[in-house]
């Protein structure tokens, strides 16, 4: 008995080593291209791309062959990245937006809970403005009925 609770108190001080080793774990910096749409600092650099894109995409577009990147930055957690593509699915006669998450430059704390939408590819239907909360917000997902993309902040063209 002694021996089995020596083993588990083992393998809690290497589970506890390695969180902490995964919060001091340094990243690549993520250099944003001259066309990503950008918040940082509650601001949304190429906005006009991004609403460009939210009223041509999707259910509500007739554009659905255009792909976006939508980089946010998170402070020292890093960024988050999604890779947002309008398609048309010729059997389901749909258009669809498929997100695609990319979490290699962002590193999540022991003690948060990480997003079920960041987890996996999503395929959503829409994106469109919410007033009441000030998000954009993009709707009919796989795993939520509503995600709140970006904040409705001020923007900037590069």
């Amino acid at each position: 008995m002694n021996s089995q609770l020596q083993l588990v108190e083992r393998e809690i001080a290497k589970d506890e080593a390695h969180s902490d080793d995964q919060l001091d774990e340094e990243f690549e910096p993520y250099e944003p291209g001259e066309e990503d749409i950008v918040l940082k600092n509650n601001q949304l650099t190429n906005k006009q791309a991004f609403v460009d894109f939210m009223e041509n995409a999707g259910e509500k577009g007739k554009d659905n062959a255009r792909e976006i990147r939508l980089v946010k930055d998170e402070g020292e957690k890093g960024v988050l990245i999604y890779d947002l593509q309008s398609r048309y699915d010729e059997r389901a006669e749909q258009s669809w937006i498929d997100v695609y998450p990319d979490m290699s430059f962002y590193s999540t704390a022991t003690d948060d809970t990480q997003d079920v939408f960041n987890s996996a590819p999503q395929q959503c239907n829409y994106i469109e403005k919410d007033e009441t909360d000030g998000f954009y917000k993009i709707y009919e997902c796989r795993t939520h009925w509503d995600y709140p993309l970006l904040p409705d902040v001020a923007g900037e063209e590069k």
